[in-house]
């Protein structure tokens, strides 16, 4: 049988194979009719796309300490296909290889951030003065009309043109939008793994069980690129502050859901300011929630009800738990999500979001 018509499709985003299929898959491979870029990774993932790269990233999480920040977005993804291109001419590379290309990648634009905001802030103001104002706007028509000029002296090409060239013939693959201020801004689709029926049901009767004698207490909110180690390693101190802050003290923090289930769709709404992957936060039965007077923070409630197990909620809407509860503390994230699932299935966009499944669980008998 052709290789490229057997059912294990080289072009499912993410998805793995034995190294015989790959071997056959490229050795029968029709370069004149065939994609340009093929980027086969050692534990038998073949990446296609931008997206395909952020999906095997999300799926093999490193420790919260080593993972880069703000790396979900397709022209992050574009020089990193292109850095492992040029440095791995093959087509084949280690799993620890993509990872040090990332840091390699994203390292320098943190540098380059920390420095303009170092320069923003360095004779004390954040605005320029009005002759300064006026200077740069002249400076900038300047060189645009000097842009213009050379670009049509010289035959550049035009943005759409050089688009291949920034890419290096990579595929964008499957991203979304949102609206910022009236501006379209990329930001990754959640993917779920196509799992077998038998397998899912499975997985949601082992959470089911683990679950017994544990409440819906909150929902967590974090960074796609957070979510994975997140899942892996769990709640920890060295995670204090590393997102948002620790206003009310050090814990980790959630969007209460005082009416457990009832309540996961509005916490779910509000958590979304935080960041894009939410996480559901389960804490045992017996565990009591305190609401925190003003003025109070984790510290001082933590001396009040020393012995007990307590967590806090500040407001209508965020809930603390204390360091003291840290080994309680149950995630829980829809068992096909590809920071959970088997690698090696086939990844799809989700049609619904990662936590609505908990209402399927709460159902099931």
């Amino acid at each position: 049988m052709d290789p490229i018509t057997q059912p294990c499709d080289l072009n499912s985003p993410g998805q793995q194979f034995t190294e015989g299929e790959i071997c056959s898959y490229f050795s029968n491979l029709d370069l004149s009719t065939a994609p340009e870029r093929r980027l086969c990774i050692s534990d038998n993932t073949v990446i296609r796309s931008a997206s395909d790269l952020h999906i095997w990233l999300v799926s093999h999480a490193i420790s919260s300490e080593d993972t880069p920040k703000d790396f979900a977005n397709s022209q992050t993804m574009f020089d990193v296909l292109v850095k492992l291109s040029k440095e791995n001419p093959s087509g084949s590379v280690q799993p620890e290889k993509v990872w040090e290309a990332l840091k390699a990648v994203v390292q320098p634009k943190d540098d380059n951030e920390e420095e303009e905001e170092d320069e923003d802030v360095q004779d004390g103001s954040f605005f320029a003065s009005p002759d300064e104002e006026s200077s740069n706007e002249v400076d900038s028509d300047e060189d645009e009309s000097l842009g213009q000029e050379l670009e049509s002296g010289l035959g550049l090409e035009s943005e759409s043109e050089s688009e291949e060239v920034v890419h290096g013939g990579w595929e964008k693959g499957v991203w979304d939008e949102k609206d910022e201020f009236e501006i379209a801004v990329e930001v990754p689709v959640e993917f779920i793994r196509q799992m077998p029926v038998d397998a899912y049901t499975n997985k949601l009767n082992a959470l089911k069980t683990s679950l017994n004698k544990h409440k819906l207490v909150g929902v967590h909110a974090t960074n796609i690129e957070n979510i994975g180690s997140l899942m892996k390693e769990g709640v920890s101190t060295k995670r204090f502050g590393s997102n948002h802050g620790t206003g009310k003290g050090p814990g980790f923090y959630t969007i209460a859901t005082p009416n457990g289930i009832k309540s996961l769709d509005t916490a779910e709404n509000r958590a979304k300011m935080w960041g894009s992957s939410m996480v559901a936060v389960y804490l045992p039965v017996e565990c009591t929630c305190v609401e925190a007077n003003e003025g109070e923070n984790v510290a001082t409630l933590e001396e009040e009800y020393k012995g007990k197990q307590c967590y806090y909620q500040f407001g209508k809407q965020e809930a603390v738990i204390p360091e003291s509860l840290f080994k309680k503390i149950k995630l829980v994230l829809d068992p096909a999500h590809i920071a959970m699932a088997d690698p090696s299935l086939p990844a799809i966009p989700a049609e619904r979001s990662a936590l609505a499944f908990l209402k399927e669980l709460q159902m099931k008998k």
